[in-house]
């Protein structure tokens, strides 16, 4: 085990009726576009993931290497994932985590907003969450960051253009005459106009650069083929996101959306 671990793996022993019978060593592979996903969501939240994974120190080390991310926490138990987000939320961070074992449910409820991924996610993780990525892309995180907060502009610019035709109607029959169609006029305007603006997150340009829009991948890994996601429920397990654990595959023992496990027998 010993020789496994100082190697980057997560040994595993195996005993056959109380006799050891060998070790398995685990192996994380880092898949195709986990990087990428990595370097959006640096981009678009100005600082990198963490990741909190429940492999031995030596393991967990290789991945943020390879994806892109420094800040990684080993060995960690659920209860020292929600240390870590309780952390980073006293910091004044908004902490989104994602993950989707047994094992990421207390992060994904302590964390201000959560994400499970749906393929093999575990049912606590999926009740848990604030919202659940159907198909296991990790390339849709950050896509849907992006989206939720045009979204949210879009929101601001309804209210404030609701507001806005609402005050000024009220001030005008307040202090003077408003004939009643012209505030029939007013008020429906503002609704049409309320819509129409909603609508622009339906065209095109309002999804360019997400995963929609984006041709399937060159390894046969279109959008929707489900080949990734977080964790499995007999580890200490990981999660990923902004401010959580980015990148692991879907049904692996500690894992997340971005690599695969590989066992190794010894």
């Amino acid at each position: 085990m010993t020789e496994l671990e100082a190697a980057g793996h997560t040994a595993a022993p195996v005993t056959v009726g109380g006799i050891a019978a060998g070790v398995l060593g685990f192996t994380d592979q880092v898949r195709g576009g986990a990087p990428e996903a990595v370097d959006d969501l640096a981009a678009l939240t100005g600082r990198s993931p963490v990741l909190l994974t429940g492999d031995n120190a030596r393991a967990a080390g290789a991945l943020p290497r390879d994806l892109g991310s420094p800040t990684y926490t080993p060995a960690c138990c659920p209860a020292d994932k929600v240390d870590q987000v309780r952390s980073l939320e006293h910091t004044g961070a908004r902490v989104l985590v994602v993950g989707d074992g047994v094992n990421d449910a207390p992060a994904l409820a302590a964390a201000h907003t959560s994400m499970a991924i749906g393929n093999a996610g575990s049912d606590l993780a999926l009740e848990t969450a604030d919202a659940v990525v159907v198909r296991d892309e990790i390339a849709a995180i950050p896509s849907l960051l992006a989206l939720a907060r045009r979204a949210r502009r879009v929101v601001l610019a309804n209210l404030v253009i609701a507001g806005s035709f609402i005050t000024v109607l009220v001030a005008w029959d307040l202090l003077g005459h408003l004939p009643l169609p012209l505030g029939v006029a007013g008020h429906e305007g503002s609704t049409i106009l309320v819509a129409l603006n909603g609508l622009r997150l339906l065209r095109a340009c309002a999804w360019r650069g997400t995963i929609w829009s984006k041709p399937p991948a060159s390894d046969g890994r279109g959008v929707g083929d489900p080949d990734d996601g977080h964790q499995r429920d007999d580890g200490p397990g990981q999660q990923a996101g902004v401010q959580g654990e980015p990148g692991r595959q879907p049904g692996e023992h500690a894992g997340g959306p971005g690599h695969a496990r590989s066992p190794r027998i010894r």
